[in-house]
């Protein structure tokens, strides 16, 4: 009889030994799971104060309310003047060679793109080469950097801090699709103003790759398809044509989904040379 006690005895000390160790191990894993939320959180603050700090950098200062133009035909050599100093951006990184603005959003970000065979670099790299989940905006080799191409690819994260192509979700509202049709790139010797023609949901296969576009009937049915998307909830701006003789941009950026991608296209309605503003008074900004 005593055994048997002794035994109960050994059972509860190691039964609750054995609880005491789980409890250790959920709290342990409870402070590491916090602490790894922290640094993110910390690490994504730290890259917006760098983009932030870029952008004030390398561009005029401006005001939220100040409103970008609707596209005119400049006149002839008429040069207009741009907000961003892409000498000083350039010496941060010559890989950055334009600049992407879309009015009343956060989208205000320089465009990379690498020479390495490592293509995706600039998903997980800021401008200044640090590794970071929000990467930066950045195209592939496959387009040139000089937006010749019929359809130009520009891909950026959707972060959850609102950061990068986050606010593309935005061209999902109709009012908002409505009143926000442009979206503007600057070079260092040219402003690109683009129309945006449609913003929908897409699968996620590489466009560039799926599609041949120096083949005109190919680019063609694109195009189509561009106009007619058949992603519920999309957006398309009436009274547009397209043809093959346009030249096309699409942002992506990923919905959550992993087999679906957001995306937002428009198409160049105005190419004229630029230069940089040194004195703050850039003619787009009037």
């Amino acid at each position: 009889m005593a055994q048997t006690k002794k035994k109960r005895k050994k059972r509860k000390k190691g039964g609750s030994v054995f609880w005491k160790v789980i409890l250790v191990i959920a709290v342990t894993g409870c402070l590491v799971c916090v602490g790894v939320m922290i640094r993110y959180m910390f690490l994504q603050k730290q890259a917006d104060q760098e983009m932030k700090d870029l952008a004030q950098e390398v561009s005029e200062e401006r005001s939220e309310e100040r409103e970008e133009p609707e596209p005119e035909p400049p006149a002839e050599e008429e040069i207009v003047k741009i907000p961003i100093n892409f000498e000083e951006l350039q010496a941060v990184n010559p890989d950055a060679y334009a600049w992407i603005r879309i009015p009343d959003t956060q989208v205000d970000y320089p465009v990379m793109q690498t020479d390495g065979e490592d293509q995706s670099y600039y998903l997980n790299h800021t401008i200044y080469g640090e590794e970071k989940l929000s990467g930066s905006i950045y195209t592939e080799k496959l387009n040139s950097r000089d937006f010749s191409d019929p359809n130009t690819l520009i891909y950026g994260h959707n972060m959850k801090n609102g950061s990068m192509f986050h606010d593309l979700r935005y061209f999902s509202d109709q009012e908002f699709f409505d009143e926000h049709p442009y979206i503007y790139i600057y070079m260092p010797d040219r402003m690109l103003t683009y129309e945006v023609v449609a913003s929908y949901e897409y699968d996620d296969r590489h466009i560039l790759y799926a599609f041949d576009f120096s083949d005109e009937e190919v680019f063609a049915s694109y195009l189509e398809e561009v106009m007619h998307p058949r992603s519920m909830g999309a957006k398309v701006r009436e009274g547009i044509e397209l043809t093959t003789e346009d030249k096309l941009i699409t942002l992506s950026t990923c919905t959550g989904v992993d087999t679906t991608r957001r995306l937002v296209q428009a198409v160049l309605v105005e190419d004229v040379k630029a230069e940089y503003d040194e004195e703050g008074s850039g003619q787009e900004n009037e």
